[in-house]
């Protein structure tokens, strides 16, 4: 096997090879080499023989030091490519490593792209474009935590419910969980991959399965790959395109299941494998051909077309944005001092362990900070909490935690949950007098409210008013319950928690709150998780600019270990130049694999006959302007003629050539011409004479799709090259949720433009 050596050794770069057949024919081999293994291992359980069991791991080296026992199932342990390809079963196939690499590696199209910044939305036009591909299904792995992947499904089912209004989703959407999740019924909640195969056995609509990132979840991703492919008629088949969010995450990610990714990714029913992430170092693997820097780069997704942000643009807050405060540089402050806590108090230790059965001894060994000399992690508590309450007192001294009003802040604990409730309790004795929401425990017992009052700590558990959805808006439930019961916000408000409940996906920003003064970390872990930590406090800025024209950047901080602070830079620069590289790039040659961003954005619409969707604009008018009332009758009137709309465009030439006008014409595709084109579609929101209603005003479809810089129309089958549609407020537009609570509205001075050019 020395050319499948080389390819390791000299860093290889490969050509792409199609060959179907040989790659049928290694599958099915793959599968004879599997069921081998799987009858052997039955020889073992019946007999317990440990010198076979010896030898049997000797026979197959990929299950060398793997706990293997008579209840262990043997089908989930699997061979990286690359061993397989080495073993002598597969001695048939020497000559043809190479075509088996590259189409391996083909399928591998990563979306690495900067934190915060539109990737759930290029991943959910993905999606979109794989529902219209026939007998395709979007596999979409997300992490584990509920926070960390409610952003990305609410976001996918909002997009869906505009694209298909009269589509039950639950017929289109699977999640398989071991907890009851069925999304507001816009799901069909599996608890497991054999109750999930049912529905695959008949006709179904499904084209999007959600399923989470451990390790029984991603195996059943490898049975879904042998049950379209082997085990049902030909009509129920399906190919895969599999979209793994976070991927680079060494606990949940592809690096410990790599073995089980290749295996999926060699499946010819799978079309391409897309890990997701902002850092995506850990993905690399020098010494495994399928993992080579330069492969996984130049196939990367090129989503340039559908956002370029880099780090120094105006419309994006970035960790570069930030002052930059390192603990290295306070310790050298007469501030700075050792407040040699070496114990957490007994009280405490048990209060916060209740349901753990520890015996004393156990307790007074556990409180202690380093507790177990030989973990590395418990090792560092000491200087953790010694970092963590200097960051309190310091940050307090400079007004970074300015007291008297509302500012927010991180703080990024290391792991036990002790330390996150001591820290909370020594922050809210604070001069600044803050509020601390610590996060730790499970469902139910997680968000812990901490404030001090009449020389007492109060702790309250606040989860049953964080409610649903994402984190951000979890926290601004929180914010309006403190409002109506102490109307006042005025203070900082402190969330502190290890990295899960404080990392990688969360949004923590809101333009209804505001965003992050100050994210800090007490130790840097890695340069990935350092960079993560950083990004919570980063945000788009169109939502905040969005609902207030004055709005601008606050200042922030980033704070922690010089190395936190140093790993966050070089990531984000990194990431700068990927973009500028990728715009400079060649396209890659279409394939099945290869779904280019133009067909995502431009697939539906690309009828040369009857021309393409435009981005829509957005117009900003003053409804106290002559010409603006005059447009305002027009809108007024129940039928308006072809002479109404004729006047419309010419109202609003007039405007945008007046430079005493605040009229404000946005056209991000560039293509509109006053000229040419002809309005051909007149809505207007009246609410005497209909009033708000879900999926019939596209108020937030339109701008949405403004926002993201992405092709809309209302109704674009009724429109061809040159024609235009417009969407106005006539009254402010409102729609209510159940709960009373605002889900969607349009201000009374923004109409939205659709047009084919």
């Amino acid at each position: 096997m020395s050319e499948l050596t080389d390819l390791v050794a000299n860093n290889y770069e490969l050509e792409m090879y199609e060959d179907d057949e040989l790659l049928k024919i290694f599958n099915k081999k793959v599968e004879e080499f599997y069921n081998k293994v799987r009858d052997e291992f039955q020889e073992y359980k019946q007999n317990h023989n440990p010198s076979y069991l010896r030898s049997f791991k000797g026979k197959y080296p990929y299950l060398s030091g793997k706990k293997i026992t008579k209840r262990t199932d043997i089908t989930k342990f699997k061979s990286s490519v690359y061993n397989l390809l080495n073993h002598s079963f597969f001695k048939d196939f020497n000559s043809q490593v190479k075509i088996i690499i590259a189409y391996c590696i083909k399928k591998i199209r990563g979306v690495f792209k900067h934190a915060q910044a539109y990737k759930t939305g290029f991943i959910n036009l993905q999606i979109l474009t794989t529902i219209s591909e026939k007998k395709t299904i979007s596999v979409c792995i997300t992490k584990n935590s509920l926070e960390a992947n409610q952003q990305w499904l609410e976001r996918l089912i909002k997009k869906l419910k505009e694209k298909y209004p009269t589509e039950d989703l639950s017929d289109l959407i699977m999640i398989i969980s071991s907890k009851k999740k069925d999304l507001n019924k816009n799901a069909t909640h599996c608890i497991n991959f054999a109750a999930a195969s049912q529905y695959f056995h008949r006709n179904n609509k499904f084209k999007i399965i959600f399923i989470c990132s451990n390790k029984t979840r991603v195996s059943d991703i490898s049975s879904f790959t042998s049950l379209f492919h082997f085990s049902l008629t030909t009509k129920l088949k399906r190919n895969l395109r599999i979209i793994h969010d976070e991927a680079h995450n060494k606990k949940e990610g592809i690096p410990p299941y790599r073995n089980i990714v290749e295996n999926i990714i060699l499946s010819t029913n799978v079309l391409s494998y897309t890990p997701v992430s902002a850092s995506p170092k850990s993905l690399y693997d020098d010494e495994n051909p399928l993992w080579i820097t330069r492969n996984m780069e130049k196939n990367a997704c090129d989503y340039t077309k559908f956002d370029n942000t880099l780090s120094t643009n105006e419309n994006y807050s970035s960790v570069n944005d930030s002052e930059k405060i390192s603990f290295e540089d306070l310790k050298k402050t007469e501030d700075w001092k050792d407040y040699n806590i070496r114990k957490f108090p007994k009280e405490m230790f048990e209060k916060v362990y209740i349901n753990e059965k520890y015996s004393d001894k156990d307790i007074e060994e556990k409180r202690k900070l380093a507790w177990f000399p030989m973990c590395i992690q418990l090792k560092d508590e000491i200087e953790e909490v010694n970092n963590g309450l200097n960051l309190l007192e310091i940050m307090g001294k400079k007004e970074i935690y300015k007291p008297n009003e509302f500012n927010l802040h991180i703080i990024s604990t290391r792991c036990r949950k002790i330390v996150t409730h001591y820290l909370a309790t020594e922050a809210i004795k604070k001069k600044y007098k803050p509020w601390v929401l610590a996060i730790y425990g499970n469902e139910g017992d997680k968000y812990h409210l901490f404030t001090f009052r009449k020389n007492e700590v109060k702790e309250k558990n606040v989860s049953k008013y964080m409610g649903e959805g994402e984190f951000n808006e979890k926290l601004n439930n929180l914010f309006e319950v403190i409002k109506e019961k102490e109307e006042n916000m005025k203070f900082p408000f402190i969330i502190i928690g290890n990295y899960h409940p404080t990392g990688e996906s969360i949004s923590f920003v809101n333009y209804k709150y505001g965003t992050i003064k100050s994210n800090a970390r007490l130790l840097s872990t890695n340069a990935e998780e350092d960079y993560q930590q950083a990004c919570r406090s980063n945000y788009m800025t169109a939502k905040f600019k969005e609902h207030n024209r004055e709005w601008h950047k606050s200042k922030k901080y980033i704070i922690g270990p010089k190395q936190y602070i140093d790993n966050s830079i070089e990531y984000e620069t990194e990431n700068d130049i990927r973009i500028e590289n990728l715009e400079k790039r060649d396209p890659v040659i279409n394939s099945q694999n290869h779904i280019k961003i133009s067909e995502i954005l431009m697939k539906e619409s690309s009828k040369k006959s009857n021309g393409r969707k435009a981005i829509p604009i957005k117009i900003t008018i003053d409804r106290s302007e002559p010409l603006i009332k005059e447009f305002l009758e027009i809108c007024n009137k129940h039928i308006r003629s072809d002479a109404d709309k004729n006047r419309v465009l010419e109202i609003f030439k007039s405007l945008k050539d007046d430079d005493e006008s605040d009229f404000e014409m946005k056209d991000e595709t560039n293509k509109f011409n006053f000229e040419t084109f002809r309005l051909k579609d007149f809505r207007c929101y009246k609410k005497k004479e209909s009033g708000p209603k879900k999926g019939v005003w596209k108020f937030e479809s339109y701008k949405h799709h403004h926002k993201l810089q992405t092709p809309f129309m209302n109704n674009e089958g009724n429109h061809k090259k040159g024609e235009c549609e417009i969407l106005v407020p006539y009254d402010k537009y409102i729609l209510r949720g159940e709960t009373k609570k605002i889900v969607e509205q349009s201000p009374k001075n923004i109409i939205y433009m659709g047009y084919k050019y």
